[in-house]
């Protein structure tokens, strides 16, 4: 079967076994997901695909799919669902610079990837620390807001 032929948010393998889903069928190319790896890309028409079976999946990718798989509510940490780690939110804050410790407690607490966690500003403090010992420098303003300013 050709990739233009399979149907846009189904599985397919591809000629050696890896799992892909169809993203968005273009003019002249189709967009693709690994379920492995997560990443998409991007192949030209006419590009070989066959049924999805699960027993046919390459090893390396099995193993793949299953270390990163997203962890349930039965682990702990995080809803099923959610692509984001808490660290990456709090981060992306960080970098940003406009915020306090506080008002990133009141912008993280209640969204999916902060459930499971108890003390949410300990948190915060932890990903600054972190981010001193790798290297990086952490600048606070007169106002309290944080900056985070990474290694080159």
């Amino acid at each position: 079967m050709k990739v233009e032929e399979g149907q846009i948010g189904q599985k397919y393998l591809t000629l050696q076994g890896i799992p892909i889903t169809i993203l968005k069928v273009l003019p002249s190319k189709v967009l693709l997901k690994s379920e492995a790896t997560k990443n998409e890309m991007e192949v030209k028409h006419g590009y070989p695909i066959r049924e999805y079976m699960e027993d046919q999946i390459e090893s390396e990718s099995r193993a793949l799919m299953h270390s990163c798989s997203i962890p349930s509510e039965s682990q702990g940490r995080g809803l099923a669902g959610s692509t984001r780690r808490l660290s990456e939110v709090i981060d992306g804050y960080l970098l940003e610079g406009n915020f306090t410790a506080k008002s990133i407690l009141d912008k993280i607490t209640g969204i999916p990837e902060s459930e499971g966690y108890g003390n949410l500003l300990a948190n915060i403090h932890a990903r600054c620390t972190v981010h001193k010992r790798k290297g990086d420098k952490i600048q606070k303003s007169e106002d309290g807001k944080i900056l985070l300013i990474l290694r080159k």
